[in-house]
């Protein structure tokens, strides 16, 4: 049976709920889920309880988001104590830091003469991780924007006038942090991230694995991530990076085998 190990949630820029999401994992015939919301672990316990009794196993997870050069690096964490009071405390920061980005990007907004506000962007985010997809579906939901894709290519993407970098900790801080709570440290689709530089330096601060499949990832990329995972002794992930909406692959859509579940375990020595 296999295993989709990125899976995101309401907890953070997900649209489907925890419960909704077991329910998709029963009905794609997963055998494990890894929840790995942005910034947060409020997706895994709602999860783990939805799975109560069902022939599906959830795996607790974590998506860092990092900036490195520029560029964004995101960082997975498996199999992470959700208690653990210090890494706890750096994801509250984490939030906060997510909380003021999105209040700035409101007000570039107004500047620019778009009637939003940070109430409209709160209505979208609910008990989630605040970030930029909240802000684009507010501006749907206001009529400013048609869909997603023209609100982060004309207003809130990269280069574009209501952009605010992120307040952020590094590629290094978000292996460290995954690894003081007791988690294997995954980098998060590496094509994409563009970091393969910085693989080295991760490997020495405790990187476990590259997520090796992943939607956007070409068969040379998967070629040559399966290279460097061995010539590091990585292990090797995979997952859909499911968000629902439509927006970008459905669940399932990406997976390894169980197996993986069992080889991140005994890393994490759970």
């Amino acid at each position: 049976m296999p295993a989709d190990l990125h899976v995101h949630t309401t907890a953070s820029d997900g649209t489907a709920s925890p419960a909704e999401v077991v329910r998709l994992a029963r009905a794609a015939g997963l055998d494990a889920i890894g929840i790995t919301d942005h910034d947060t672990v409020a997706g895994v316990a709602p999860a783990r309880e939805a799975a109560r009794g069902q022939d599906l196993e959830v795996v607790p997870g974590i998506e860092i988001s990092t900036d490195y050069q520029g560029r964004e690096v995101h960082v997975l964490g498996y199999y992470v104590d959700e208690a653990h009071a210090a890494f706890r405390e750096q994801l509250d920061r984490l939030v906060a830091a997510r909380a003021r980005r999105v209040e700035r990007m409101v007000d570039r907004l107004r500047a620019l003469g778009l009637a939003v506000t940070v109430e409209d962007v709160r209505r979208v985010v609910g008990e989630a991780a605040p970030g930029r997809p909240h802000v684009a579906e507010a501006l749907v939901r206001l009529g400013i924007v048609p869909h997603w894709q023209e609100a982060f290519a004309r207003l809130i993407g990269r280069g574009c006038p209501a952009y605010v970098p992120r307040e952020t900790i590094t590629p290094v801080e978000a292996v460290r942090l995954v690894r003081l709570a007791g988690g294997v440290a995954v980098l998060a689709h590496p094509g994409v991230a563009g970091a393969d530089h910085l693989i080295p330096e991760l490997v020495r601060q405790g990187l476990g694995g590259l997520e090796v499949y992943h939607p956007e990832h070409t068969p040379a990329e998967i070629s040559h991530y399966l290279a460097l995972a061995a010539a590091f002794r990585l292990l090797v992930t995979g997952g859909s990076d499911f968000h629902g909406g439509g927006l970008h692959a459905e669940l399932g859509a990406v997976t390894v085998p169980t197996q993986m579940v069992h080889a991140l375990k005994r890393r994490a020595g759970t």
